[in-house]
C-alpha cells in the first residue's frame, strides 16, 4: 500500500505531517473531477508548492485521473508572478488552481485595459481557488477584471477535498460549493464541521445544499460574552479605503476576556475604525488597529496568525 505524507500550513500552530494512502487520494480526486468537470481535455497549469496537499492532489492527481494533462510552470512568487499569464499561454493551459493571495496579487499587478484582461480569462475553462478563505472583494474584482469566476473550494490536509463550486454558482454565490460524492458532513457545537466523523476545526453552515465557511474554532474571539468570528471583521476591514488585506486575532484581557486586534495592509486607523463602526455590531468593533506593510504568510499564502499573536506579545 502506497502512503504519501504532506505538511500542513501551520497558520495557527506548529506545522505537522499528514499521511494518506494513494488509493484514498485517487478516490477523492475522481469524486472532485465528477463534480468540477475535469476531463480528458483539461490542461492544468501547475504553480503551487509541491510539498502541500494542493500542489499534488488538486493540481497533479486530479487532472491526471481525469485523463488530462499537467503543465508545470514555476511556483508562484513575487519573482515569477510576471510570467503567470505568459506561462498559461505557452502551455495552452485551460485550467489553473490558485490561492486567494495569488488572485489578489494578480489583480494588484494588472495594468491592462479590461478588454485585454478578458482575453486572458476567455482562454480558461476553470479557475479554482482554495487553501484559504476567499475575500468577497477579491472574488468580485476577479470576475469583473478577467470575466471568469473563481470557483471556490474547501478541503483540509487531513480530509482532502470536501466541496467545490460549479462554474455557474461561482458567479452568483459566496460559498465553497456543494459536497463531493461520498463526503458525510455533520455540524456540531459552535457550528464546527465534522467530515466523515472527524473534526475539521472549521465552522460553517449548509444553505440550500451549499457549504459556507464562517470561521475557525481556534480563531474564535470571546469578547464580553459574545462569540466573535474574525472573518466577519476581516471582510469589513478589507472594504475600508486603502486596505489591501486584513487579519484579526484575539488578545487576553482581564475585563473583556479577549480584545479584538486588527492588522491591516494599508489604510488609516481612524478610517478603518469609523468604517467598522458603521457596518459591524458594537460587539465586533476593533479594540486595536495596526497598519502593516505586509501580513506574515506561509508559502501557500495563508496568513500566519500565530506570528501576529507573537508580535502582540513582543
Amino acid at each position: 500500500m502506497i502512503r504519501l505524507a504532506f505538511g500542513t500550513s501551520g497558520t495557527t500552530g506548529a506545522p505537522k505531517d499528514v499521511v494518506h494512502t494513494l488509493d484514498a487520494m485517487l478516490c477523492n480526486a475522481d469524486a472532485f473531477n465528477g463534480l468540477a468537470g475535469l476531463n480528458s481535455s483539461t490542461v492544468m497549469y501547475h504553480c503551487l508548492p509541491w510539498t502541500h496537499m494542493s500542489g499534488f492532489l488538486n493540481t497533479i492527481l486530479s487532472p491526471t485521473v481525469a485523463g488530462g494533462r499537467v503543465a508545470f510552470g514555476p511556483t508562484f512568487s513575487a519573482k515569477t508572478a510576471g510570467y503567470f499569464w505568459e506561462g498559461l499561454a505557452d502551455y495552452d493551459a485551460n485550467t489553473v488552481w490558485i490561492t486567494p493571495t495569488i488572485a489578489a496579487a494578480l489583480l494588484r499587478m494588472n495594468r491592462l485595459e479590461r478588454d485585454v484582461t478578458r482575453t486572458f480569462g476567455a482562454r480558461l475553462h476553470h479557475v479554482f481557488c482554495g487553501t484559504a478563505p476567499l475575500p468577497r472583494k477579491t472574488r468580485e474584482q476577479w470576475l469583473d477584471t478577467f470575466g471568469i469566476p473563481l470557483q471556490e473550494s474547501y478541503g483540509t490536509s487531513e480530509h482532502m477535498l470536501v466541496s467545490v463550486q460549479g462554474k455557474e454558482d461561482a458567479s452568483r454565490y459566496h460559498d465553497v460549493g456543494t459536497l463531493l460524492p461520498g463526503i458525510k458532513l455533520e455540524i456540531g457545537d459552535s457550528n464546527e464541521l465534522f467530515v466523515n466523523g472527524t473534526a475539521t476545526g472549521d465552522q460553517g453552515e449548509m444553505r440550500d445544499g451549499r457549504l459556507t465557511i464562517t470561521g475557525r474554532i481556534k480563531d474564535l474571539i470571546i469578547r464580553g460574552g459574545f462569540n466573535v468570528a474574525p472573518v466577519q471583521i476581516e471582510e469589513a476591514v478589507r472594504k475600508a479605503d486603502g486596505v489591501a488585506d486584513a487579519a484579526v486575532v484575539g488578545w487576553p484581557d482581564e475585563f473583556w476576556g479577549e480584545k479584538i486586534v486588527v492588522f491591516a495592509e494599508g489604510g488609516e486607523v481612524k478610517a478603518i475604525q469609523a468604517y467598522c463602526r458603521s457596518v459591524l455590531p458594537k460587539s465586533h468593533w476593533p479594540d486595536f488597529i495596526e497598519i502593516v506593510d505586509k501580513l506574515p504568510r506561509n508559502e501557500m499564502g495563508k496568513v500566519r496568525k500565530s506570528d501576529l499573536v507573537s508580535r502582540i506579545a513582543a
